[in-house]
């Protein structure tokens, strides 16, 4: 049993409700799921990340990796670094930052190398999470924060590295249901007395890729935002790295045969569950990547696919032991501490935590320099013959 929100922020759903209906009702009653899911996470005032309401850590809905501590954050710095020392006039470009924990990890750890690039570029969209954002990262000592800037809009073009942190599972995503003659139909959103349902789409055929067949009833999604964003931010790298961390699949293991439902899920006060209709806008919805997808869609783009692996192994090649090691011999007496950082190791790499569905990967153009996140392990080979 999930728990009820308070009567504030229902009656917030309620007006989100009430707005989503309307347009199902002026679009003959029936919307896309991506359209459903647009006004749910990114309505302004009412959906998910455009609201005020609390998203992140012990009182909000979920807990992302650079919240945890500052390992994640420092073993990214280590590889942004390695590519900004290649890469002439190179900056960093975060898309989604969160509360801003990850930049401002990403900069103090540069800092202490004496690698600041000239910038740190963010582009939020939503416009509190930018206030939460700025307050954190403003505050840094040394003048840190003074590198950091918001962008209201894409720049002209790109160099140096293009980062996110879960930011492609939370993308508006198409649903789908396989027919009986391998064909597939959009499913989409309708309503009954404010009641919203899924309904099938009357319309053609959602088109899928070629080499995938799907049993009657199969359903999960195509991540088509995600793949224009890609070519369309992939397009404006002049010279470096897009590096990409999410969760998800090689398109074989995405589609796999025993995944009927797809990989829709929600986030709520810290429950999983795959109700999108659950109080809209109090909720987030996200869904798994689609690797080979992300990789055919820089390709597209003219973007090398130079690296692709899971979370721990990432996360080890980039020297997160020795960061651990260096954090340890500074709390010897502190032996709290020390678990905390213990906790933290597990919840990155075990396999049961973020370690295997975690993936990160790297598209490049013009960048001839070694990317150390993938020495140990590089799976471009799963992600099928691109």
């Amino acid at each position: 049993m999930l728990p009820a929100p308070d009567q504030r922020l229902i009656e917030r759903s309620r007006k989100l409700v009430e707005k989503i209906c309307h347009e199902i009702q002026l679009n003959a009653g029936w919307i896309g799921f991506d359209r459903f899911m647009q006004l749910a996470l990114y309505c302004p005032g009412l959906g998910y990340y455009s609201g005020p309401q609390e998203k992140f850590g012990e009182q909000g809905d979920f807990i992302t990796a650079p919240m945890m501590g500052d390992l994640f954050a420092r073993c990214m710095a280590e590889q942004i670094a390695e590519v900004l020392g290649h890469v002439e006039g190179g900056n960093i470009y975060e898309f989604g930052a969160g509360d801003g924990s990850l930049a401002a990890g990403i900069l103090r750890a540069l800092a202490r190398r004496n690698c600041l690039p000239s910038s740190y570029f963010i582009i939020e969209t939503s416009a509190d999470l930018r206030q939460r954002q700025q307050q954190k990262l403003q505050a840094l000592d040394g003048g840190i924060g003074d590198r950091v800037r918001w962008l209201d809009q894409l720049p002209q073009s790109f160099t140096g590295v293009i980062f996110a942190n879960e930011l492609l599972d939370a993308m508006p995503c198409k649903r789908f249901e396989a027919n009986r003659d391998g064909s597939c139909k959009e499913l989409g959103v309708t309503f009954v007395d404010q009641s919203l349902e899924w309904k099938v789409s009357q319309g053609p055929q959602l088109e899928m890729p070629a080499d995938v067949k799907f049993a009657p009833g199969y359903q999960s999604e195509r991540m088509l935002q995600a793949e224009a964003w890609i070519r369309t931010v992939g397009a404006m790298l002049r010279s470096g790295v897009l590096l990409l961390v999410d969760y998800g699949f090689p398109q074989t293991e995405f589609y796999h045969p025993d995944r009927m439902r797809g990989t829709l899920m929600c986030h709520y006060r810290h429950r999983s569950h795959g109700d999108p209709f659950f109080w809209p806008g109090l909720q987030d919805i996200t869904t798994h990547i689609d690797f080979t997808a992300i990789a055919e869609a820089g390709r597209s783009a003219g973007l090398e696919i130079s690296g692709y692996c899971d979370q721990a192994n990432f996360l080890m090649s980039c020297g997160l032991i020795d960061i651990l090691n260096q954090q340890q011999n500074h709390q010897q007496s502190d032996s709290r501490a020390m678990m905390e950082r213990a906790a933290e190791v597990k919840k990155l790499t075990m396999p049961h935590e973020m370690g295997e569905l975690f993936k990160v990967i790297a598209l490049t153009r013009n960048y001839q320099g070694p990317l150390m996140g993938f020495s140990r392990r590089n799976q471009i080979n799963r992600l099928g013959a691109l």
